[in-house]
């Protein structure tokens, strides 16, 4: 199964993307107005918290955002993993390859305003994951990792129809390919899935006809 990013998508979070640098350059520029001295500047908060805004949105954001745009980035599922990125891309943008049996867990989460997916990693797949980054992507990570916790990584908000549906998606291939504890889980789930649904079919007061109030 293949699903492409949404340039739509993309274009509305390059110009999200453009107004937070905007935001943390000024309040760089604010804290430099009213600080005495150099010192006085670098002792200010706000003016480390708009230098990490801007080189989070700014200086990682915005060309990986724009290079996005231009060539669309695809997402392929497949029994053994999933691959992302440009297909047959290498340099400084390689297309990333993730196995079943790296990933421990995945669920929704909230990144700058935005809802991705995030996966947790073994240490042997976030090894490989990582030997795989070049450039501003190996930046992106750690910094992702920074925010989320170790191991883990995240898949952009704008690969088909959202991430409610790619997680969904991700899980149910993860629980019939991953490892063998998780087969297990999924498939126990399942199971008692099945059961509840033939329990309420069964069920002799659902298939009680209705009969209609007798009448005074």
């Amino acid at each position: 199964m293949q699903l492409s990013t949404n340039r739509g998508k993309l274009i509305f979070l390059f110009l999200l993307t453009l107004v937070f640098t905007l935001f943390g350059l000024g309040m760089m520029f604010a804290s430099s107005g009213q600080a005495a001295t150099v010192a006085g500047m670098f002792g200010s908060g706000s003016f480390w918290i708009g230098l990490l805004v801007v080189v989070f949105f700014g200086i990682l954001g915005i060309p990986s955002l724009f290079s996005q745009i231009v060539q669309k980035r695809q997402l392929t599922l497949d029994k053994q993993g999933f691959r992302y990125g440009k297909p047959h891309s290498a340099g400084t943008d390689p297309e990333l390859e993730i196995r079943w049996d790296e990933v421990e867990g995945m669920g929704l989460a909230r990144v700058s305003r935005s809802t991705m997916v995030a996966m947790k990693l073994t240490s042997e797949g976030y090894e490989r994951y990582e030997s795989q980054l070049t450039g501003s992507t190996r930046q992106l990570a750690k910094a992702n990792q920074r925010m989320m916790g170790e191991g883990m990584i995240a898949l952009p908000a704008t690969i088909g129809g959202g991430p409610k549906e790619l997680v969904t998606l991700l899980g149910l291939a993860h629980g019939q390919y991953g490892p063998p504890e998780v087969r297990e889980g999924y498939a126990r789930a399942q199971a008692e899935a099945h059961a509840d649904a033939e329990a309420v079919t069964h069920d002799p007061r659902a298939e009680r006809p209705r009969t209609a109030d007798p009448q005074e």
